[in-house]
């Protein structure tokens, strides 16, 4: 690599470590929500059916499971779970029948109101009670204003 500094060559490797350990991070994140949401008790169908899956022949059962693809290896489950959450397809409430990405979309611009409210409240309070506490350090009101 001619015309290539010691600089270049560090800020690439740097930002490549950097890329490969968030996309490690990622990868590790979605492997754990994976499994731990097939590790809680039931399945698809006791969470659409509750308590009238009772009622349901061993046939309907294994329909249904072909049907929500629960009746695969976790490898295939995991890979399908995947595609479609990278697609954009989150499926549909239960409760609703409307779609996650339909319901996600209206509950956003009130999400991110109250984060940027919660916010600018959390950051006037934090300069307030800094500037209240750093007028004496190490006395019981710098203590309280550091433990809350």
């Amino acid at each position: 690599m001619q015309g290539v500094t010691k600089l270049q060559r560090f800020l690439f490797s740097s930002i490549t470590v950097r890329i490969f350990s968030v996309i490690t991070t990622l990868f590790g994140i979605s492997v754990f929500v994976f499994l731990v949401l097939r590790v809680i008790p039931g399945d698809t169908i006791t969470g659409s059916f509750g308590i009238e899956t009772g009622v349901l022949t061993p046939g309907q059962i294994a329909e249904l499971r072909h049907y929500y693809g629960i009746d695969q290896s976790l490898l295939l489950q995991y890979l399908s779970w995947m595609k479609s959450f990278l697609t954009g397809h989150f499926g549909f409430s239960f409760s609703t029948g409307v779609s996650v990405m339909a319901l996600t979309k209206s509950a956003l611009p009130v999400t991110i109101e109250l984060a940027l409210i919660g916010t600018i409240l959390g950051v006037i309070m934090g300069i307030a009670i800094g500037m209240f506490s750093a007028r004496k350090p190490g006395s019981f009101r710098d203590f309280g204003g550091q433990l809350f």
